[in-house]
């Protein structure tokens, strides 16, 4: 491919990566979280060898993997551009959502690149009202090999914009959802021994959210006493502050064990998620509520794990990071929206009758599993780029 010279540095000054730092992922406000978690993980699952850098503008990604290079909060200026194509230069770069930067695609390629344009959202580009008027996005659209807009209100923006069909290589959203590590303990992935009692866990709490959660269970109990809740701890240190805390709202708790069930005087029961998975948690609970998202300035907890093991969801009103998942949930009644203890403790009530929790469960699951075919096409290409050309 040719483009314009740009007055930033060429790809061939570029200060190169080892080969096995190839892909670049650019997450643009128009994006979605988990479609954007899902991709990384379809990737290195595929590739472990490889290296990914992620440059986020709106969201915040956290990962604990060496593999992975996260710059959140990316401001674009001509310094932080040269900065970044002075330490990275990909064979390949996945551009999701739109907002696009001329001046960042520009100086990414070179003669053994591939651009591929995920999950293009219409609201992504503009559109000039006087079609005399030059329109960056146009210019821009035409460095990508590959384009795979969300939807047909994307697919007819493309359109618009001069982008042939045989460019639109399929439309439809990226998978929302991460596969399940097949690789983890099978001890990992099974329920939990509760006995037949109904029960629900709340998920990702902060410690100001605890004492809502406790008085919705408060509210539960009165109505059902024989309804478990399931709480998390990272630590035995942490399920005896969780205990007293639980002590002090009259609440009876025990720590759940491998092999036996709590008594049925217990109406709390913790678990010990020494290394942070709680994956056994999902899987128990008919019901989970997703935390930090409860309270002003949170931004919530991703839905995908629930989802996928077949976990009922409600969730707090500042999820932002994930509310487009939450909205297309909730339209399809996987998902329930609740702002405060007592509407937690109306819903999970509503919700653990067998037939309702079943329902919601099957309906967030088949939202998580849409989509899958787009990320396999979109991998396939990236991966099969870096196989041409030797790396």
């Amino acid at each position: 491919m040719h483009f314009e010279d740009s007055t930033l540095k060429q790809p061939d000054s570029i200060t190169t990566l080892p080969d096995n730092s190839a892909i670049w992922i650019y997450v643009s406000e128009y994006a979605r979280h988990g479609a954007v978690r899902g991709l990384v993980h379809r990737i290195l699952e595929q590739r472990p060898d490889l290296s990914l850098v992620l440059t986020s503008t709106h969201m915040t990604f956290e990962y604990q993997d060496a593999r992975i290079t996260v710059l959140n909060d990316f401001q674009e200026t001509t310094q932080t551009r040269s900065q970044f194509f002075a330490s990275f230069a990909p064979h390949v770069v996945i551009w999701v959502g739109g907002g696009l930067s001329h001046t960042m695609m520009s100086t990414f390629q070179g003669p053994e690149t591939c651009a591929i344009l995920a999950d293009a959202h219409a609201d992504g580009f503009a559109l000039r009202k006087m079609a005399f008027l030059p329109n960056p996005d146009k210019r821009t659209l035409q460095s990508f090999d590959a384009i795979f807009p969300i939807d047909q209100a994307a697919q007819n923006t493309l359109a618009k914009l001069g982008i042939v069909p045989e460019k639109l290589t399929a439309c439809g959203a990226m998978q929302a959802s991460i596969a399940l590590d097949q690789s983890q303990e099978q001890n990992e992935l099974e329920p939990l021994r509760i006995g037949s009692r109904n029960c629900w866990y709340a998920a990702q709490l902060s410690p100001d959210e605890l004492p809502l959660i406790l008085r919705a269970h408060q509210t539960i109990l009165r109505l059902s006493h024989s309804t478990l809740l399931l709480l998390a701890a990272q630590s035995e240190a942490h399920a005896s502050e969780v205990a007293r805390t639980l002590s002090a709202f009259n609440l009876r708790s025990a720590i759940l064990g491998p092999d036996a069930a709590p008594d049925a005087n217990i109406q709390v029961g913790i678990h010990i998620c020494d290394r942070g998975d709680d994956i056994a948690l999902y899987r128990t609970a008919s019901v989970s509520f997703l935390g930090n998202s409860l309270l002003s300035g949170q931004r919530g907890t991703s839905p995908t794990q629930a989802a996928a093991v077949g976990s009922a969801i409600c969730y707090g009103p500042n999820s932002s990071d994930h509310s487009e998942l939450y909205s297309k949930l909730a339209q399809v009644g996987g998902a329930r929206m609740i702002n405060d203890a007592d509407s937690l403790a109306q819903a999970v009530g509503h919700m653990l009758t067998a037939s309702n929790a079943a329902t919601m469960a099957l309906n967030a699951w088949s939202v998580m599993t849409e989509g899958a075919e787009i990320t396999d096409h979109i991998v396939d290409l990236a991966l099969g780029h870096l196989d041409e050309i030797g790396i």
